[in-house]
C-alpha cells in the first residue's frame, strides 16, 4: 500500500490539473447586446462613415464589455437596396455613393461567442 498511495496522489494531482486546464469553470453566458449610436446621419460625420460598437452584458464579470467582433448587417426591406451600406469587422459602417434613405441595422454576435 505504501508504493501505491504516490502513484494515487500522483493520478489525482494529474486529474485535477487536467480538470483546471480543459476549463472546469463554465464560460461567460452572453445576456443582451446594446448597439450604438442608436440613430445615426452618415452625412454628419466625413464620406458616409458611422462607426458601430456592441456592448454585451453576461451573467457575470466583467459585464458590461465590449463585443468583438460583433457581426452587423441590413435588415431586409423594401425600402433600400440590399448593398446601401457596407461593414467592416471594426463596425465601420458606409453608405453606397449616391444613396439617400433611412436603413436599420442590426448588431450582435454569433454564437457561442
Amino acid at each position: 500500500m505504501a508504493k501505491l498511495l504516490p502513484t494515487l496522489v500522483l493520478t489525482l494531482l494529474i486529474l485535477v490539473l487536467n480538470f483546471l486546464a480543459c476549463g472546469g469553470t463554465p464560460s461567460r453566458q452572453l445576456l443582451s447586446v446594446a448597439v450604438a449610436p442608436q440613430t445615426a446621419t452618415a452625412s454628419d460625420p466625413p464620406n458616409g462613415i458611422v462607426q458601430l460598437t456592441a456592448t454585451g452584458t453576461y451573467d457575470r464579470a466583467p459585464s458590461p464589455t465590449a463585443v468583438n467582433p460583433a457581426n452587423w448587417d441590413l435588415v431586409p426591406s423594401s425600402a433600400y437596396p440590399a448593398d446601401a451600406v457596407s461593414f467592416n469587422a471594426s463596425g465601420i459602417a458606409q453608405c453606397k455613393a449616391g444613396f439617400v434613405g433611412t436603413v436599420t441595422v442590426r448588431g450582435g454576435v454569433s454564437l457561442p461567442y
